[in-house]
């Protein structure tokens, strides 16, 4: 496990990445909520440190990524020349989608590969470039953790040392509802399972993940200590959802591409149908018989599961702060988004900040 960062201002609150598993897993949270989320700890006498995917349910093998990375070709693959650097629930995956349909252009499988936010990513370059198997005009991947500092911190550093004539494509989203949508989606993908009051109690914390991500000017300065502006377009989250084909068109504009048609009718990773499991539900989904039955062909696995995944799901708590943390929070990020509207001459009229 690599700790990226600790909050100065809630010494227990870190942000670690899997040294094991590729696209990395990363979360920011209590060290004790690091430990009832699964994860190995050398520090409690496991033999590694790694997260509770590796743990149990190896998809790689449980070697370290710089390890695997010695039996990869070095010149095999191509590394990317395009980045979408977030924000998170902003409408990423969507582009992400919509940009893969254009024949000039081919997009990672998976989507967030997360590379930059490991500071010895260049030990394994090599297992990144095989996700660009296809010398495309356009190479690009799209990961929300790129603009999360100081919570990921010299991600734009790394970014410029190994593609310094990237272009890059930032969606902004109305912070406070971003943030509060992101708090959701973390608790979706297990990495961090503090109720709403807990996660934002300290709004002011830098370290904050969810406000971090929020606080887009921010984020920018750092990217433009190293990439010119010509380099970077900033879209507004709302002008993507009301216009979306425009939008693409103004993308694919940026990144020097002919016209091309592009289906937007699709919606990805919407936030309707998405679920948790209770404290029951998380013990038994970490116990060895349920890794066991992940084993199994996906058919068969999931005839056997369905009766206990329809009894300990439960729809996503609702992202309700307090009357207090919702003006904190508004109060931390409205300087941001004013910096954000001289930036970028964006309205961004909708903004509650």
């Amino acid at each position: 496990m690599t700790l990226l960062s600790r909050s100065t201002v809630e010494p227990d609150l870190v942000t670690v990445q899997c040294d094991i598993c590729f696209p990395q897993f990363i979360a920011t949270t209590t060290m004790s909520e690091l430990i009832d989320l699964g994860w190995a700890l050398r520090e409690r006498g496991d033999a590694v440190d790694m997260c509770v995917q590796c743990r149990f349910a190896p998809k790689q093998g449980q070697v370290p990524r710089v390890d695997r990375a010695t039996d990869v070709r070095a010149d095999g693959g191509n590394m990317p020349n395009f980045f979408v650097i977030g924000a998170a629930k902003a409408g990423t995956t969507s582009l992400h989608y919509y940009l893969d349909q254009h024949p000039d252009v081919y997009m990672s499988n998976p989507k967030e590969l997360h590379y930059f936010c490991d500071p010895d990513c260049e030990k394994w370059e090599s297992l990144y470039r095989e996700h660009f198997p296809i010398d495309a005009k356009i190479r690009g991947e799209a990961s929300t953790l790129y603009s999360r500092a100081p919570a990921i911190p010299g991600v734009p550093g790394r970014l410029k040392s190994l593609v310094p004539d990237a272009k890059l494509v930032y969606v902004v989203r109305e912070p406070v509802e971003r943030a509060l949508a992101s708090w959701r989606e973390e608790r979706f993908h297990v990495s961090d399972r503090r109720p709403i009051d807990v996660a934002f109690a300290n709004p002011e914390d830098p370290h904050n993940p969810y406000v971090a991500a929020s606080r887009y000017a921010e984020q920018l300065d750092a990217y433009l200590e190293h990439f010119s502006p010509e380099q970077l377009l900033v879209i507004d989250h709302r002008e993507m959802a009301t216009d979306t084909a425009k939008t693409v068109g103004r993308v694919i504009e940026f990144l020097g591409l002919s016209d091309y048609d592009v289906d937007t009718t699709q919606r990805h990773n919407a936030a309707a149908g998405k679920f948790e499991y209770g404290d029951l539900g998380h013990r038994l989904r970490k116990s060895a018989p349920a890794w066991a039955l992940r084993k199994l062909p996906a058919p068969m696995s999931a005839v056997l599961t369905a009766p206990a995944r329809r009894l300990l799901r439960r729809p996503m708590p609702t992202a309700d702060l307090s009357e207090d943390l919702m003006t904190r929070l508004r109060d931390v990020l409205r300087p941001d988004a004013a910096r954000l509207r001289t930036m970028t001459g964006l309205e961004l009229a909708d903004w509650s900040v």
